[in-house]
């Protein structure tokens, strides 16, 4: 597919940056995976072909550069079910020009993208499992060109 995009969808974090206004989502949320991210950003520049979304517990599915202001929401089954219709609409809309998806979220966020329909008789979804925040992300390899084609 030319042209195609790698698409990263990143959990908020519960580190942000207290500020007055509003920053990029990117810059406002403090946690490990995306200090590894601007990290690489820094060092080696925007890669072409990736492109970047959170799923926020209180503002959705939005894009890395969504301008956003400071917040205290968690992420609880409840937000989970009420954000499941939008966050699918964006994520299908998203998804058609991208070659790969790779999701870091916890199992609450997760859930945001899981439907009923693709379970299995346990209950949960084949399709993901829950980066639990003690694992350790694999430094800048896991941003670079190579990992993400």
């Amino acid at each position: 597919m030319q042209n195609s995009k790698d698409l990263l969808i990143l959990s908020c974090s519960n580190l942000k940056k207290n500020v007055n206004g509003e920053l990029p989502a990117l810059y406002l949320y403090d946690g490990p995976a995306y200090r590894i991210l601007r990290s690489h950003i820094h060092q080696y520049g925007w890669p072409t072909n990736l492109q970047v979304g959170i799923l926020s517990a209180e503002y959705g599915l939005i894009g890395c550069m969504t301008p956003i202001s400071y917040y205290d929401r968690r992420m609880t089954p409840e937000r989970s079910a009420e954000l499941r219709d939008s966050v699918k609409t964006k994520l299908i809309k998203w998804a058609g020009g991208c070659e790969s998806m790779t999701f870091i979220c916890g199992k609450d966020y997760l859930e945001t993208f899981n439907s009923g329909e693709r379970r299995g008789r346990s209950g949960k979804s084949p399709a993901f499992r829950p980066w639990d925040e003690s694992e350790a992300l694999p430094a800048s390899d896991m941003l670079n060109d190579n990992y993400l084609t």
